[in-house]
């Protein structure tokens, strides 16, 4: 397997746990939406490796992605993966995005980390920027669905989602589900 193969594999993966997905469609609904809930909190999910796997409990990318509110129906989110940086890169930073509900009740959501292949302080290059783009949606209070229909890698000096990107590491849309990480008690 090529080095750019293994890289589009490990991506692929990387994007589809990333943490920031995209909605498959529709409006949420349901009693949780009815009732106020909100995408803030701690969840843990991902994505699977296998197309038409599942995204909770088949192999996959795994991240704890961590929900804040700031804003009037904005969000900003965070989400930190399981697993090593690529062979092809020294460092990589957690995946940071915000959200932001629409009207009909889905949120649009992007987010981006960085990837460098400099393993020295200060770095000797500029790190090429990893950018997700999608929807989410909460099918119950307890459960976020992200759909990314945007994973691309830029280099530094362009402008994500307009200039043209390097290339896609992973074909999309990736699904992810995430479960809420809740504390029982008072």
């Amino acid at each position: 397997m090529s080095k750019r193969a293994r890289v589009k594999t490990v991506l692929a993966v990387l994007i589809a746990t990333a943490g920031l997905a995209l909605l498959v469609g529709g409006c949420v609904t349901g009693p949780a939406h009815a009732a106020g809930a909100t995408p803030a909190g701690t969840w843990r999910g991902g994505s699977a490796y296998e197309a038409g796997g599942d995204p909770y409990d088949d192999l996959g990318v795994r991240y704890v992605c961590t929900i804040t509110p700031i804003g009037s129906d904005r969000y900003n989110a965070l989400w930190e993966g399981s697993y090593v940086t690529p062979p092809e890169y020294a460092r990589m930073t957690q995946y940071s995005g915000e959200l932001v509900k629409q009207d009909d009740g889905t949120y649009e959501c992007v987010g981006m980390a960085y990837f460098n292949t400099s393993d020295t302080f200060p770095p000797e290059t500029l790190p090429q920027v990893w950018v997700i783009h999608g929807e989410m949606e909460m099918p119950d209070s307890n459960t976020v669905r992200f759909t990314w229909d945007t994973f691309d890698v830029y280099d530094w000096h362009s402008e994500p989602f307009v200039d043209p990107p390097l290339f896609q590491p992973a074909a999309t849309p990736i699904v992810e589900v995430y479960k809420r990480f809740t504390v029982s008690g008072g």
